[in-house]
């Protein structure tokens, strides 16, 4: 089975964060998701550490990047984590913010309508009876629900006061327009990743993408594991998939196809992926290679990386 480590501060723990295979020499394994379109390239699959993604951001200072206009995402994350004990900003790129409790509203409809699709009233915080009551009891977060933010030039459109005490930034589900002159979804997420890095002071980056077999490949997520430029500023240290079901118990709905959203509910084809920012040390500032290094993919089929 060809490997890569995640670099010396995963290995460190216990184990890498990753591995990249070969999913046709080995079947078995669990946590995995594709990197390329197996009609284009080798079938490369990464297997990857569980993040624990809900330790990680429980009382933490987060920004949400690209909400959709009607903010369950956000909500949804607030009656999660514990209003009061989490400070969450949601931002949407563009259009209007909903009021309050038109936002509360729409994400109630989303939990009677995500326990029709999945068939059932049993949600992974209890029953749906506490879950809308985890919502209805949220107080309005004064000044954090902002619009006209982009997530690829926080500098540019984010206040510099939020940017200075944001811990964690997340964009949930990147997409991208269409058209030619349009970014890719990989365009997208490295722009963002640059972003958070250089315009925020966030410790942890965290990026939801639908894992489906032929969705996945456009993130470009080579490149978020092992592109020079990119693991010279954040660290892969896991993936999660079991706080995005809260969510969606609490009423998140994802607003782009709907299709997505039901295999949301019905499957397992999300993932929430969890980056570490690495420190700049003072050989790298004199021009040393430092620490933080390229990771080259394995030649699983003869054909080079990438």
């Amino acid at each position: 089975m060809a490997q890569v480590t995640a670099g010396a501060t995963a290995a460190a723990a216990d184990g890498p964060a990753f591995e990249i295979i070969d999913r046709s020499r080995d079947e078995s394994r669990t946590n995995l998701f594709r990197l390329k379109d197996g009609h284009c390239s080798p079938d490369r699959m990464c297997t990857y550490k569980d993040a624990r993604l809900r330790e990680k951001v429980r009382g933490k200072c987060i920004l949400v990047v690209g909400e959709g206009s009607k903010f369950t995402f956000s909500t949804a994350l607030m009656a999660v984590l514990g209003a009061g004990r989490t400070d969450i900003i949601a931002t949407m790129f563009e259009g209007t913010a909903p009021k309050w409790c038109d936002a509360k509203q729409e994400t109630l409809n989303g939990q009677k309508r995500n326990a029709q699709i999945a068939r059932t009233c049993e949600t992974a915080g209890g029953s749906l009876e506490q879950a809308s009551q985890a919502v209805s009891n949220l107080d309005e977060p004064e000044g954090s629900m902002l619009t006209d933010v982009d997530g690829t030039n926080l500098k540019e459109t984010l206040d510099a006061m939020i940017a200075d005490r944001v811990q964690i930034v997340w964009f949930q589900c990147p997409f991208a327009l269409a058209g030619d002159e349009a970014p890719t979804r990989a365009d997208i997420v490295t722009k963002f990743a640059s972003s958070v890095y250089e315009d925020t002071r966030a410790e942890l980056m965290i990026i939801g993408i639908n894992d489906r077999f032929s969705y996945s490949p456009f993130y470009g997520l080579a490149d978020l594991l092992s592109g020079e430029k990119f693991v010279k500023m954040w660290e892969f240290i896991g993936g999660d998939k079991s706080l995005v079901h809260e969510l969606i118990d609490f009423g998140y709905v994802h607003e782009g196809r709907h299709d997505i959203h039901d295999d949301m509910v019905k499957g397992n084809e999300h993932l929430t992926l969890c980056f570490q920012r690495r420190r700049v040390t003072a050989d790298q500032r004199c021009g040393s290679t430092g620490a933080a290094r390229r990771v080259p993919m394995p030649d699983v089929a003869g054909t080079g990386w990438q």
